[in-house]
């Protein structure tokens, strides 16, 4: 992306879905903190499940809202060897700290997954370059700023454009507790309509609601 579209997204106004992140990375930096989870366990959690309802391996990942690529380091952790990780995130000081990490066959692209239709499809970096198409795209706590109506909207692009799976974590509605974060007014979802949604566009799903307390779900949709 030229500097002057980088300079553009880093400047202009936020989308209200964008404002926290915004504010928190101006305030504190593009640090652990500023992706506004509520401590590392739950993140790591998130991740874990992740990990354990699909195998990454020798898959191009598509990570929508990767902040500083922690998902991509801990599949490395983990030695998930992925064929390649595309992260994609609108807050340009977030993806200037993943690629200051250096992993492994990852490259980044500064755009807007929300307001910006092509964001999901395919894995081409910034740079250009020839990459395959997004396998799987995943989100995680990338989805929790957005509107049910608009994070349903959002999944069904991500759906079309996925070629193997698409994953996916939610604040769940059964939890029945206000959000620890004070920075923005999460969204929840219920685990049953969300389910309803993925079952009727694959019948092979799986939804988790067994980790952090059911404070959160995870869904799994696979291509057939």
């Amino acid at each position: 992306m030229p500097a002057s579209d980088k300079t553009d997204l880093a400047t202009k106004p936020c989308a209200e879905y964008l404002a926290p992140y915004r504010r928190a990375v101006n305030r504190i930096g593009p640090c652990f903190e500023a992706l506004l989870w509520a401590n590392l366990r739950s993140q790591t959690a998130r991740f874990r499940t992740i990990s354990q309802m699909i195998d990454l391996s020798d898959l191009c990942v598509l990570d929508a809202g990767c902040g500083r690529a922690d998902l991509a380091a801990y599949l490395v952790e983990q030695r998930i060897n992925y064929a390649r990780y595309l992260g994609v995130d609108a807050i340009p000081e977030l993806l200037e700290a993943a690629r200051g990490r250096s992993i492994a066959r990852a490259s980044f692209r500064l755009c807007d997954f929300v307001s910006d239709p092509t964001a999901l499809q395919s894995c081409q970096p910034s740079n250009g370059a020839r990459t395959p198409e997004a396998e799987v795209i995943v989100f995680s706590g990338s989805l929790n700023t957005l509107p049910r109506e608009r994070a349903m909207a959002v999944l069904e692009r991500a759906w079309e454009c996925c070629t193997h799976a698409l994953v996916f974590n939610f604040l769940s509605t059964l939890d029945g507790a206000e959000p620890c974060q004070d920075e923005f007014r999460a969204h929840r979802m219920a685990p049953v309509a969300v389910l309803e949604w993925a079952l009727a566009r694959t019948r092979d799903v799986s939804l988790r609601h067994d980790y952090l307390d059911g404070r959160d779900g995870t869904v799994c949709m696979r291509k057939v």
